[in-house]
């Protein structure tokens, strides 16, 4: 199994807390990380506690005009079919991406498995329903960001997926945007399509995953002897989207719900 993320190097402390995180839960596995930008004197990646992958190796037609016409978040999350065709390619097994603002707190072999057995693993905004207490995000919100997380997918070596990574890698091409008005919201909104297209496929609904600042009014977080709990089953993976390092007591920004 092959888990990566993908940044600009301006995200190489997020990746190094990730990769340190991943090898002390799973100590056979080592994180991939694609760095989209240029980092010739910038990073050493025999120092760095995961493995570097370049855009080259994923040859991608059209990078050039992709890189011109994206910001870097859509740039970001519009290669991301391409990544794990090749992490798919390197382990023969599956693959799994992982946003790089991400910490893993307690093994994640149940999800591994979720991969194996069904093909394509995906995480939703929400399990339970959300308060409406006029506080943001509401539901409206997760609606126009949609109904799944793609700061988490998981892909297994399936028939369906070569179609599926077809599918997405061609709308990612040109449709990779940040425009909800239209129902465009990066790579993320395209993902509600595809359960209906899926012969198989999972809904992680672990409390403990993917805990984010869309999701805690429903999750309650706490601490015993040291370890990390969510509504009493234990805290596997959280995700810090929207968190400021040089605000670390304010609330996320009321941004639409994202990776």
């Amino acid at each position: 199994m092959n888990v990566g993320t993908i940044i600009a190097k301006n995200y190489l402390a997020y990746a190094r807390v990730l990769g340190r995180s991943l090898s002390e839960q799973h100590p056979d596995l080592r994180l991939q990380v694609l760095i989209i930008d240029d980092i010739e004197g910038y990073v050493d990646p025999a120092q760095e506690p995961f493995d570097v992958v370049s855009i080259d190796q994923l040859d991608i037609d059209g990078f050039e005009r992709m890189a011109v016409m994206y910001s870097v978040l859509e740039l970001s999350t519009a290669v991301k079919p391409w990544f794990l065709r090749w992490m798919l390619a390197e382990s023969g097994d599956g693959a799994v991406y992982l946003d790089p603002d991400m910490r893993v707190y307690a093994p994640l072999d149940e999800m591994f498995q979720a991969v194996r057995d069904h093909g394509l693993v995906l995480n939703p905004h929400f399990t339970d329903p959300m308060p409406r207490d006029g506080r943001k995000p509401n539901e409206q919100d997760i609606l126009i960001a949609g109904a799944y997380n793609l700061g988490f997918i998981g892909i297994g070596s399936t028939a369906f997926a070569d179609v599926l990574l077809d599918w997405w890698g061609e709308r990612l091409e040109r449709d990779c945007i940040v425009d909800p008005e239209r129902g465009f919201f990066v790579d993320q909104r395209w993902i509600d399509l595809v359960p209906g297209m899926a012969d198989d496929f999972s809904v992680l609904r672990d409390p403990g995953f993917n805990v984010a600042y869309w999701n805690l009014p429903t999750r309650t977080v706490e601490e015993r002897d040291g370890r990390w709990f969510v509504n009493g089953a234990p805290l596997k993976l959280f995700h810090f989207s929207g968190f400021d390092a040089s605000k670390p007591t304010c609330s996320p920004s009321t941004r639409t719900a994202s990776g």
